[in-house]
């Protein structure tokens, strides 16, 4: 939905265009996109269709630290 396409060899990877990107695991959802602004977008358009929780900005995912720093 949305123009969000679905990886064919990673099910649980959502892609619109080329730098926006949705990761589900479980019940947590790692959102990538090239500006806060866009981040925004997608978690209140997400919000419209699922109750969801925003816990802030990224600093560690699966145990790996997250480099991004948005400006």
């Amino acid at each position: 939905k949305q123009g969000w396409r679905q990886n064919p060899y990673e099910p649980c990877l959502f892609s619109k265009g080329k730098e926006r990107f949705i990761l589900v695991y479980v019940d947590d959802i790692l959102i990538v996109a090239p500006t806060k602004e866009e981040i925004a977008n997608i978690k209140s358009n997400l919000s419209q269709m699922f109750p969801i929780k925003d816990f802030g900005e990224v600093n560690e995912y699966f145990g790996v630290e997250s480099p991004w720093h948005l400006p």
